[in-house]
């Protein structure tokens, strides 16, 4: 390699690393503070903490892809009283092939779900250690799996188990009451 073409190699390598740099800025800035967060009290609560969050919001979007599959299904033409969890399963595919579900939604809604979940945790901490609140921490947590669980209930109703708008109304009656 000569040195004109190592030279612009190395600018070409130079201009890529700063290009979207207002995206890398801030997804460092979040990767900072989520290091900060695992190893800053280097608990196991905070570990366990995410795990449960993160697979709440698995089963959220797995809930969901089978919502857009039942649609899917119902859309193309299969009565609605014939389908069944092994034909939702399969018909994921078909919704995929559909264009109901892809997978750059799909990715960008678990990553903005954690960063959201983040930023929240991380705000309530920092808010409570300022304010002496312990509590406002356990109540962000609680409000947040509370919405993921609402969530994946209103997937389970779109799924057309309509008998499950009771347990909905529950659960988001508690959420109104905890947030009072």
């Amino acid at each position: 390699m000569s040195s004109e073409e190592l030279k612009t190699t190395f600018c070409e390598k130079i201009k890529k690393a700063f290009s979207l740099w207002y995206a890398k800025i801030p997804f460092a800035y979040l990767l900072l503070l989520i290091v900060t967060y695992h190893y800053g009290r280097g608990g196991e609560l905070e570990q366990g903490i995410v795990v449960a969050y993160s697979t709440l919001v698995a089963i959220d979007l797995s809930t969901k892809w089978l919502a857009l599959s039942h649609q899917h299904l119902v859309e193309t033409g299969v009565p609605e009283e014939r389908i069944t969890f092994i034909d939702r399963f399969n018909g994921i595919v078909l919704a995929f092939n559909a264009g109901k579900i892809n997978s750059p939604h799909l990715i960008k809604g678990f990553a903005t779900k954690m960063a959201l979940f983040y930023f929240i945790l991380m705000a309530t901490r920092n808010v409570g250690t300022i304010s002496k609140l312990a509590s406002l921490e356990e109540l962000a947590l609680t409000f947040v799996a509370l919405n993921e669980l609402l969530s994946i209930l209103e997937n389970l109703r779109d799924l057309g188990n309509k008998r499950i708008g009771v347990l909905i109304n529950f659960v988001q009656a508690k959420m109104d009451g905890k947030m009072k």
